[in-house]
């Protein structure tokens, strides 16, 4: 399994987006795993749920859960699409809470259980 298929595999990551690359940095102990989507792709109005083409991207970064004690760092070029009858409006993305920088992956772990 390579780096690409095992990140899409933990992160969960779901049909339209990829996992494009994953790069570790050594001397940082840093994970950054980009995620992107095929072009051409059409998402949802998040008001109506209208299939709308790509206005253009925002550039943006999550805080992930580490990674084998590394700090992971997911980024994406998240779209905003426009739509007919909203205007243009910034589309959700599945890894995030809406406007923020943390990934929404909650992890609890039970240390008496080992």
């Amino acid at each position: 399994m390579e780096d690409k298929e095992l990140y899409e595999k933990l992160l969960g990551v779901k049909e339209p987006w990829d996992v494009i690359d994953v790069t570790v940095d050594m001397q940082k102990g840093c994970v950054a795993v980009k995620l992107g989507h095929p072009k051409g792709t059409k998402f949802p109005c998040p008001v109506c749920g209208e299939l709308c083409a790509i206005y253009d991207h925002e550039k943006r970064r999550w805080r992930h859960l580490d990674s084998c004690g590394f700090t992971t760092i997911l980024e994406a070029n998240v779209p905003r699409i426009c739509c007919k009858d909203h205007g243009v409006k910034q589309v959700s993305v599945p890894w995030a809470y809406a406007s923020s920088s943390i990934a929404s992956t909650a992890l609890a772990v039970d240390a008496t259980s080992f």
